[in-house]
């Protein structure tokens, strides 16, 4: 918002709530991107589980289970 800036005789208190709500979008792009690297580790844990699970059960039993998860929750 830096035109606020060439508003003739801005006052300082328009200034000052211009820099909180640029603190709060560098707030919101620093969650954002903290979320997105989140979101991916779940991801990746979430196949190393299915893995693990592959090891111990057969792909019927899985699909299976898959299927009867995928019915409840619709």
């Amino acid at each position: 918002m830096p035109w606020l800036e060439l508003l003739p005789e801005v006052g300082a208190g328009l200034i000052v709530q211009r820099e909180a709500i640029a603190r709060k979008i560098a707030e919101a792009e620093r969650l954002e991107s903290q979320a997105a690297e989140l979101r991916a580790e779940a991801y990746r844990d979430a196949l190393a589980l299915e893995s693990t699970a592959r090891g111990l059960w057969p792909a019927g039993a899985i699909e299976a289970a898959k299927r009867a998860t995928r019915t409840r929750t619709h």
